[in-house]
């Protein structure tokens, strides 16, 4: 789309006079603008400075800046475009536009604005878009109390990860768990959440859905909580459901597993049975709890049913805001939705994710392969915020989305007729196989030797007249267990793939890696192992720009 920038320049100045000439008007005032994510390599420090990214879209992104920077913004050439000059107390929606029949009927409801071909940016004052649009709308709320980091926009096509990430060996431990998913008990779960009637958030029927899930998850022995948040100005109030698995080795570093379990139709508030959309995918968080909650592993899983995810994902994008806000360790968030109805022959999903999230989904399609015999295509994406995994990266955590297909061709979608019979439950039961075996892979079944703790890291950069070389400091607690040594592993992506640079076992604790490139981000983790030649899982990933050994 073009836009004419002297044009664009007159509107801003515009807004800024209004924002600024009622009587309690002052310079704090804020203007939603709509800027290009290549312009910010464009911008000093200081213009950097005033604006608060709060929603990644393809090419661009949405963000709150002050009145009076908006107009030194379009004088520097950034692209730059105001959408609303009093955006305080409304509630803005993404939807997702399928076809040019949708616009007609964004813009009877709202004010709508054209972010790119398939998304549009709708709101009717602080009103629910899930309470006026059509259901066949995908939504996702834009909230404005976030902040994403500048330098992670910059460069939104660069998707791709580093290296691919190897299919592994089958692991016995995992093999065997993944051969436990039941079909059976997938179906039951799903036609049980459909007996309902409804889950449309704000019907007592959805909340009768979270308490039958909390009494799932509790009758498998795990701990479970109710996590409340309201929304819609506290219109509404509503409970996400999460069990906890608590790691052996490292429990503070965390896999969620989850998906969302209200529902929505052309009946919502007394029909919307959502078998697929999500029976399915909380079908198969419950499964896999009662697959792996008799298994012990190095790091904690948590199992999460969200709540609102309808309404414009309200449960997650509250979970991940808290999680942010307590130093929350999340190793790898593996989303659930609609993975019952196969739309193509031979089966294939989708694994929807961001450049921040390659390494967790590549691990997916592998496990996909090994455990599932399932093909699982990758999409790669800078933004695609319409589930439960977007709030996961706007707080800077890998996160993905599994799904039958990014793009819904289901035709029971968001209707009254989404009912069981329509499923292909062999399908969901390959999925499901998939998604244990990527969770109970990234948390490390304990294994004998254990997996070495306490590793910590420092790195220093030495510069001379022609190079910058850096050196990476390792140290680590001596395992409890009697072992011959330790092997170290490095990557230059988070998450792995990880290459050992230790042919033989180090008999010490410590290790130094020197001569390295100055430039790059070095990933390490360490393994042990014992006389018999059997090796550890991998420790607590360390990272070198982040130092913690003092």
């Amino acid at each position: 789309m073009t836009r004419n920038p002297t044009l664009t320049k007159a509107l801003i100045l515009t807004a800024v006079v209004l924002a600024l000439s009622g009587p309690a008007s002052h310079s704090t005032e804020t203007i939603l603008v709509r800027m290009e994510s290549a312009s910010l390599t464009l911008l000093p420090p200081e213009l950097r400075q005033g604006i608060r990214a709060v929603a990644p879209l393809t090419t661009a992104f949405l963000a709150v800046v002050p009145s009076d920077l908006a107009f030194r913004l379009a004088e520097t050439g950034a692209g730059i475009e105001i959408l609303d000059s009093s955006p305080g107390g409304k509630a803005y929606f993404l939807v997702r536009v399928d076809g040019p029949g949708d616009w007609p009927d964004l813009n009877r409801s709202g004010r709508t604005i054209r972010l790119d071909e398939r998304t549009a940016l709708f709101w009717s004052g602080n009103r629910e878009a899930r309470e006026i649009l059509p259901p066949r709308f995908e939504i996702a709320r834009v909230f404005l109390d976030v902040s994403l980091p500048l330098a992670a926009l910059e460069a939104p096509a660069a998707l791709a990860p580093a290296a691919p990430w190897p299919v592994p060996a089958a692991d016995p431990v995992i093999s065997q768990l993944a051969a436990q998913v039941s079909k059976s008990r997938l179906t039951t779960l799903i036609g049980d959440l459909e007996n309902f009637q409804t889950r449309y958030t704000s019907t007592t029927a959805c909340e009768s859905a979270g308490t039958y899930l909390h009494n799932s998850f509790s009758g498998l022995g795990l701990p479970v909580e109710y996590d409340p948040f309201s929304f819609s100005n506290n219109r509404y109030a509503t409970r996400n459901i999460v069990a906890t698995l608590r790691g052996r080795t490292a429990p503070d570093r965390e896999v969620i597993v989850c998906g969302h379990y209200d529902s929505t139709s052309n009946q919502a508030s007394s029909r919307a049975p959502g078998a697929d959309d999500n029976g399915s995918g909380t079908a198969a968080v419950v499964e896999i709890a009662r697959v792996l909650a008799g298994t012990a592993f190095d790091f904690t899983i948590k199992f999460i049913c969200f709540s609102a995810e309808e309404w414009g994902l309200y449960g997650s994008k509250h979970y991940a805001q808290e999680a942010q806000a307590a130093g929350a360790k999340i190793i790898g968030v593996i989303n659930m939705d609609m993975i019952a109805f196969p739309d193509r022959w031979p089966w294939q999903m989708d694994v929807v994710r961001n450049s921040a999230s390659a390494g967790l989904a590549d691990r997916f399609v592998a496990a996909a392969a090994e455990y599932a015999g399932l093909t699982a295509k990758i999409v790669a994406v800078s933004s695609w915020p319409y589930s439960d995994h977007s709030p996961f990266w706007n707080a800077g955590y890998s996160a993905l989305c599994a799904i039958e297909n990014e793009s819904p061709t289901s035709p029971y979608y968001h209707k009254t007729t989404d009912t069981l019979g329509t499923l292909t439950m062999d399908y969901a039961l390959l999925i499901t196989r998939a998604a244990l075996a990527t969770a109970a892979g990234l948390a490390q079944p304990v294994s004998s030797p254990s997996s070495p703790s306490g590793l910590v890291v420092r790195s220093q950069i030495n510069r001379s007249l022609f190079a910058r070389v850096k050196t990476v400091g390792l140290r680590w607690e001596a395992n409890r267990d009697a072992v011959v040594g330790y092997y170290i592993h490095r990557a230059t992506v988070k998450g792995g793939p990880y290459e050992r640079i230790t042919p033989a076992p180090l008999a010490t604790t410590e290790f130094t890696d020197r001569f390295l490139d100055a430039a790059v981000t070095y990933y390490y983790v360490v393994t042990a192992r014992d006389g018999q030649g059997r090796e550890s899982g991998l420790s607590v990933e360390v990272v070198d720009s982040e130092a913690t050994w003092k």
